[in-house]
């Protein structure tokens, strides 16, 4: 009786170990097989000249809802600076865009992006207003693969539709780039994939 009673309760705790063990491998093969659906980055930039200097910071957040679609979302920080009259301009955004492409070869995604963007900005002037702005874009852009993690990304603008208002005054334009490079229209990052 001694010894059956031990042998079953082994046996008991063998089958709990193993129903651990296949729980384990099962919650393993789903978290692989969602391997490297999100990734985040930043974009960073800073420019400088007699007249001007800006400094711009965004983090962002993807994830892949297929093989060519991703979702992008992200916030930004803008400073420039007027050198001559001392005056800074500060701007936060907040904006997502949709991720839609083919891939080249194992490392490059081509895509277009339409997005939208809200933009708030206030200067250190006292007793300005602030200026908010809503942007409509869409945007070609391409990633490379660097390594199994590590992309970079590279985004111009290309047609854009902007609305600003500021107290009572109101604005809106549309624009499509012309140039290889417009201003403010070529962002840089490095994303990591997770």
């Amino acid at each position: 009786m001694f010894n059956s009673y031990y042998s079953h309760k082994t046996y008991t705790s063998m089958k709990k170990q193993l129903l651990i063990l296949v729980l384990f491998m099962g919650l393993f093969s789903a978290v692989n097989a969602q391997d490297k659906k999100m990734f985040a980055g930043v974009n960073l930039g800073f420019s400088s000249d007699d007249a001007h200097s800006s400094f711009n910071i965004g983090p962002r957040l993807g994830y892949w809802l297929s093989d060519n679609m991703a979702l992008v979302g992200g916030v930004s920080y803008q400073s420039n600076k007027n050198k001559t009259t001392d005056i800074t301009l500060s701007t936060f955004g907040i904006g997502a865009q949709l991720r839609y492409g083919w891939h080249h070869g194992d490392n490059t995604f081509f895509y277009l992006a339409p997005g939208v963007l809200f933009q708030s900005a206030s200067s250190d002037v006292t007793g300005s207003e602030s200026e908010t702005t809503i942007t409509i874009a869409l945007t070609p852009g391409v990633n490379y693969m660097l390594g199994d993690r590590w992309s970079i990304n590279a985004e111009i603008g290309l047609l854009e539709f902007v609305s600003t208002s500021q107290g009572d005054v109101s604005d809106s334009h549309f624009a499509v780039s012309t140039q290889m490079f417009p201003e403010n229209g070529l962002t840089f990052g490095l994303w990591y994939h997770f």
